[in-house]
């Protein structure tokens, strides 16, 4: 059974978290992208993720470890630790093509078994979603956009609204 983490979003941490991600949507949509390795079996590395990589390392606190999905680990040990998927969907990428694949960079930062920043961003639609003390969002231009919850999900826990919010992009697949 996996750990049951809680929410106590600290927002300094979630407006850098978000402006990590906003880096890489806009570096990505400029990209002419091509596969540079396969990870795995029906699993590729596409340029985009090599950028991403470069992005998330070079702009990090000082203060966090980083984990990737490949399981790399950068920066020195520390209480606050940032989980990436850099770019989820490179293998769609390759077989559906630009702007019709649900490419997207997650972010996650945890300290104290609490998660302190969490956000995704839709790549092909300049989104970027987030969390703070008044719930979930979306933001397009930086201007928030609270997403509510119809009645039959009100009892969704934070974290499964905030997973809920992933699905949209899956739409385009």
């Amino acid at each position: 059974m996996g750990k049951k983490y809680e929410f106590e979003i600290d927002l300094v941490r979630q407006s850098n978290l978000e402006k990590r991600i906003e880096l890489i949507i806009n570096k990505v949509q400029k990209i002419d992208e091509k596969t540079v390795e396969e990870k795995s079996e029906n699993d590729e590395l596409i340029l985009s993720d090599v950028k991403a990589f470069e992005i998330i390392k070079n702009t990090s606190p000082k203060d966090v470890y980083i984990i990737t999905e490949e399981g790399d680990r950068y920066s020195k040990d520390s209480s606050i630790i940032e989980i990436w998927d850099p770019i989820d969907g490179s293998s769609e990428f390759n077989r559906i093509g630009k702007r019709k694949s649900p490419l997207t960079t997650a972010g996650i930062v945890i300290h104290e078994n609490k998660i302190i920043a969490a956000s995704i961003g839709d790549i092909w639609n300049r989104k970027i979603y987030g969390l703070d003390k008044k719930g979930l969002y979306f933001k397009v231009n930086k201007e928030k956009n609270y997403l509510t919850i119809n009645k039959e999900k009100r009892r969704l826990s934070l974290d499964k609204a905030f997973v809920a919010a992933y699905a949209p992009s899956s739409d385009r697949m």
